[in-house]
């Protein structure tokens, strides 16, 4: 193992298993004392036939190529097994480092959202960061500013007010500019992409 060794509550193994009927099995192992592994949660569900047979059909068609496996060092591992209507059953290894695309369609993220399970390792360890949506930037500054000339005999200084909000927005794909100049004067952009 290179690196400093896994918290002992760190899940670093997960054994995943989707039948044709729908039936999903999951279990997640901790790294445990003295790294032996301890089942920390497991999952029984079931899906959908059709949906579950939507996933074994992409991977299988995925893994019915030629197949090249990834195999790094400092990394974990992922080992498949297919098992046909025969009942022959395939191995494939790789690396939790594969970005295996499917008519566009990465798989890792496919069973990811498919089982509503987005801490799977799968194919990718998803190392990939979370993706953002939304960006909101909040900005606002006051500020006097020193008059060469006393406004009254009170004032020598005027305060300006100023706001600005900047937002990014995935789902609308827009973005949004909103200005607040001194009190009644806005300015406003909006751009659709």
């Amino acid at each position: 193992m290179l690196g400093p060794a896994p918290l002992l509550t760190e899940e670093v193994e997960q054994h995943l298993t989707i039948a044709s009927n729908g039936r999903v099995w999951f279990s997640g192992y901790n790294f445990g004392e003295e790294g032996r592994y301890v089942r920390g949660r497991t999952s029984n569900f079931h899906l959908n036939s059709e949906v579950a047979n939507r996933i074994l059909t992409v991977v299988g068609k995925y893994f019915s190529h030629d197949y090249e496996s990834v195999f790094a060092t400092d990394i974990g591992n992922w080992e498949l097994l297919i098992t046909n209507s025969q009942g022959k059953t395939y191995t494939f290894k790789g690396s939790l480092c594969e970005g295996l695309v499917v008519d566009g369609a990465d798989l890792s993220d496919l069973i990811r959202d498919t089982l509503d399970m987005p801490d799977l390792f799968v194919f990718d360890g998803k190392d990939k960061p979370d993706r953002v949506n939304r960006i909101a930037i909040d900005y606002h500054w006051i500020t006097k500013i020193k008059c060469y000339v006393p406004i009254n005999d009170k004032a020598d200084a005027v305060t300006w007010d100023y706001s600005e909000k900047l937002i990014l927005d995935r789902s609308t794909d827009t973005l949004e500019h909103t200005q607040h100049i001194g009190s009644g004067c806005t300015v406003s952009r909006n751009y659709y992409v």
